[in-house]
């Protein structure tokens, strides 16, 4: 085909057999955005979300499930770890439920976000490092440590 012959059909509307064979071999060309399938979650939440959420419920079920056994310092390693997942999920819960009344705070909830995690972060490790050294926590109901 020479290349005359190629212009005049593009100004045709003609399109090569090259190109439409590219095209074919697109799984999603132009115009295939609406035929998408897109994926729809039960809740309004991302799949690492649940996993999150599973492991939380586990610890609290082994920590509540352990807690008249043990020697009285581990007794209140127990009461600290159940109120670090409790107080954490509850406040966690709470600031982003305030997303669907107000989502004009969107930074505010990832701020609270993240002081919460530091929070958790710090409470299990001032735990671990009284648990490593077999102490008991000075005051497991308190809110820091």
């Amino acid at each position: 085909m020479s290349r005359r012959s190629a212009r005049a059909d593009r100004r045709r509307g003609n399109r090569p057999a090259r190109a439409c064979r590219r095209r074919a071999a697109r799984p999603f060309g132009a115009g295939a955005r609406d035929r998408r399938v897109r994926r729809v979650f039960l809740l309004p939440a991302p799949p690492l979300s649940y996993i999150a959420l599973g492991i939380a419920i586990a610890a609290f079920l082994i920590a509540l499930a352990n807690r008249a056994e043990p020697m009285p310092w581990a007794r209140t390693h127990h009461e600290h770890a159940l109120r670090t997942i409790i107080i954490g999920y509850a406040i966690f819960t709470l600031s982003t439920a305030v997303l669907l009344i107000a989502p004009l705070l969107t930074v505010w909830v990832l701020v609270v976000h993240v002081v919460v995690l530091i929070w958790v972060a710090v409470r299990a490790g001032v735990g671990l490092v009284l648990a490593t050294m077999r102490k008991p926590i000075w005051r497991p109901t308190g809110l820091l440590f």
